[in-house]
């Protein structure tokens, strides 16, 4: 006879260590997503299984940890690039701006071509 170990959960346990509600766990446990057996007409989950269970995203304390700070690295190269990005920018347009005067390209030939108009007809 099989006699469930130390580790093995009843489902309110489950459910509290995969931080869901006790609902969502049975409807796991019926789609199949956990392993289960029953003793005594009460349900146990082997601690295995509810580990295999946890997402990425329910990492342990250390991993949890080291993805925030690795997390934190990249948005903080994120922002400088960015903030790279946005001077570049700036000081194109800048360059842009300072370039524009009656000299500019278009408004040269407008000018141009209305002088010679002028003097064609004038």
């Amino acid at each position: 006879m099989y006699t469930p170990a130390m580790t093995d959960m009843d489902v309110r346990a489950a459910a509290r260590e995969l931080d869901v509600s006790e609902r969502t766990l049975r409807r796991w446990l019926r789609e199949g997503r956990l392993d289960a057996y029953r003793v005594g007409g009460r349900i146990r989950i082997p601690a295995r299984a509810v580990r295999d269970a946890r997402s990425p995203y329910q990492a342990t304390d250390a991993v949890g940890t080291e993805m925030s700070e690795r997390a934190a690295k990249v948005d903080a190269s994120l922002t400088a690039r960015r903030a790279a990005a946005a001077g570049q920018m700036d000081e194109i347009a800048a360059r842009s701006r300072a370039g524009r005067s009656a000299d500019d390209s278009s408004e040269r030939m407008i000018r141009l071509l209305r002088d010679e108009g002028e003097a064609r007809h004038g």
